[in-house]
């Protein structure tokens, strides 16, 4: 989730994208949630993980289309509004689908609220494919990563195909949050916070920002984990609960730098 907050960051050139605040993170929950509550039979393993990477792209389709984000000159504003109605608008669903799904009420919302608590080796594995395939192909493209941050006449000037590398990283970003989603749950912040901490340690190099922020998605999901298991021992919280008080107070800080 880290990894792909730091692109969409990286794509959208907007430094409060991420894919919760652009309607990823709910529309995959939404697809999972529906899946949960339809489903006659438990859906497991990568089915799981496709039908999340299904609805976050349907997210993010109806996102940048309001948002005007498929245009040269958009609004960096209007898309996160985009998102922020879309994924409000995906949780009323997602509250309607609990209510009519009583029996699966209660297993629905708690991997709603996010974390790994319930995470089995078999999960782990389910995830290994996508870590392999797609974290390799993004530290490939760092390079061309770092172009975009020049104009688009610039960036063909030096040889980069703009169109193929937009849509490369949007299918990378729908894999991993896909696969993290359907695993953990639609955890917030995680994708927001850790770019930001990752470029202030190690610059704007996306060479360096791109395995930091990886680490850095890890070790404060871990934290946040432990914490939430020392705060309700001998019980069980959700470690995205945990995330979700340390990242608003943080997120306003953030809106408020930015002016």
């Amino acid at each position: 989730l880290a990894l792909a907050g730091t692109l969409l960051q990286t794509l959208t050139h907007n430094p409060m994208a991420s894919p919760s605040l652009l309607g990823i993170n709910s529309g995959a929950a939404l697809a999972m949630a529906l899946t949960s509550a339809l489903s006659p039979t438990p859906i497991a393993g990568y089915s799981l993980s496709f039908i999340a990477a299904c609805g976050g792209g349907v997210g993010w389709l109806l996102v940048m289309t309001a948002g005007g984000g498929f245009r040269h000159t958009h609004d960096r504003n209007k898309l996160i509004l985009a998102g922020i109605a879309l994924s409000a608008f995906c949780m009323g669903l997602t509250r309607i689908t609990l209510l009519l799904a009583e029996d699966h009420a209660y297993g629905i919302f708690y991997w709603l609220a996010g974390g790994v608590s319930h995470a089995r080796w078999q999960d782990v594995w389910q995830l290994l494919p996508v870590v392999v395939t797609a974290v390799p192909v993004v530290l490939l493209l760092a390079n061309q990563l770092n172009l975009l941050n020049l104009s688009d006449s610039t960036a063909h000037t030096l040889g980069v195909n703009l169109t193929r590398l937009r849509l490369v990283i949007n299918m990378l970003v729908l894999l991993l949050v896909g696969a993290c989603v359907s695993v953990a749950g639609p955890v917030a912040f995680i994708g927001l916070l850790v770019p930001h901490l990752a470029r202030f340690w190690a610059g704007f190099d996306q060479r360096n920002v791109l395995p930091v922020s990886m680490l850095l998605g890890a070790t404060l999901m871990l934290l946040a984990d432990v914490l939430a298991r020392a705060l309700a021992f001998p019980g069980d919280l959700p470690a995205g609960a945990v995330l979700a008080l340390i990242g608003s107070p943080c997120f306003v800080w953030l809106v408020r730098r930015r002016g």
